[in-house]
């Protein structure tokens, strides 16, 4: 997880104002930060990084490739980057660092928007050439990297979180949307489907869609349409099984590349205790094990526990912590909406 901010030709922006967005999401990347400040264009990249494969320096963002003035923020990870540095090494293309930024900013450079139909992974980004004063904001296909953003005429801030904006409210104050809160009292998933917020102006960019900016012209449209790539099952119930499971088992091996410890949040329901032993499985490794997470209280029924406990019931490598609950607490109030703001993108948001 790391933090994205910026804003397109405003230029009621300047380099505090973008430091401010930037620094609201220190929480999601702790381990480095940097920002870029085109004042005559009125163009800011900010980010802040959680460091997951290449912890050294040259992984910090925003990044660019050598001389073509294009730079790149990304939030999440391309799960399948190894193979696509593998083949741009072949098209002649030289790597720097060992990120999957700077290949997904290479892939770009080489396919253009046609890059993401090759990315296997979640993200966030936003790329802007600082020749042609082009800039592409693009989510994964089901919107798991969220990407908030304000459009003022042609121009546009955003953030990987609502509470970014706060930080330059003073600047430009946040109104409620009351249709948008009753829509996400209503209906838990509302909001996030139709790509409104509970703040007037905020909006979410659904998954599967970019937004493309020059100078001119502004345009949303969908990159990805999954009802047009799903595939019609076929041979009997346990060829499909078989298919699954490689499925499944591939996922999470191209989930295990990594530069630091991998972690697992075990809620003990079926979903995460079938990821713990597929994981387990694929890293039986003494030397770089898998930590697996719990949160619990006195009111967690049997069944969780019992569900946790098979999670761990293979041999290999895995340490278990359990963290006692202090709270049964929800941290989101309709009735409180700063603190709603701080804490969660939507009021009722699970």
């Amino acid at each position: 997880m790391c933090g994205i901010v910026g804003f397109y030709q405003d230029n009621a922006f300047d380099q505090y104002l973008l430091d401010q967005m930037t620094d609201s999401l220190a929480h999601r990347g702790p381990d480095g930060r940097g920002t870029k400040f085109w004042p005559k264009f009125g163009v800011g990249l900010g980010h802040r990084r959680l460091a997951i494969l290449d912890l050294s320096s040259a992984g910090d963002q925003p990044m660019t490739y050598q001389d073509s003035g294009v730079w790149i923020c990304l939030n999440g990870e391309i799960y399948n980057y190894l193979e696509i540095r593998r083949l741009l090494e072949s098209k002649g293309y030289r790597f720097k660092t060992n990120t999957d930024t700077e290949v997904a900013l290479v892939a770009f450079l080489e396919w253009d928007m046609e890059a993401f139909n090759r990315f296997n992974g979640m993200w966030a980004i936003t790329i802007f050439n600082e020749k042609t004063r082009r800039l592409v904001a693009c989510v994964d296909r089901f919107g798991v990297k969220p990407f908030y953003y304000r459009r003022i005429g042609n121009a546009i801030h955003w953030a990987s979180e609502i509470k970014a904006f706060l930080a330059i409210h003073s600047k430009f104050p946040l109104r409620l949307d009351k249709r948008g809160i009753l829509t996400g009292i209503v209906s838990a998933g509302g909001l996030s489907a139709s790509g409104n917020t509970w703040l007037e102006e905020i909006q979410d960019l659904p998954g599967g869609h970019f937004i493309e900016i020059t100078p001119n012209q502004f345009q949303l449209k969908a990159w990805w349409n999954t009802a047009e790539h799903l595939i019609a099952p076929t041979g009997s119930l346990e060829t499909q099984a078989e298919t699954f499971h490689e499925l499944f088992f591939d996922a999470c091996k191209l989930r295990l590349r990594s530069d630091v410890p991998i972690g697992i949040s075990l809620s003990g329901g079926l979903d995460s205790s079938a990821i713990a032993v597929a994981l387990n499985s694929i890293n039986r490794s003494e030397d770089n094990p898998l930590h697996l997470f719990t949160i619990y209280d006195k009111y967690s029924n049997l069944m969780v526990n019992i569900f946790m406990l098979l999670s761990l019931s293979r041999p290999g490598g895995a340490y278990h912590h359990h963290t006692p609950s202090q709270s049964r607490k929800h941290y989101y109030s309709p009735a409180v909406p700063r603190r709603g703001i701080s804490r969660r993108s939507y009021p009722l948001a699970p």
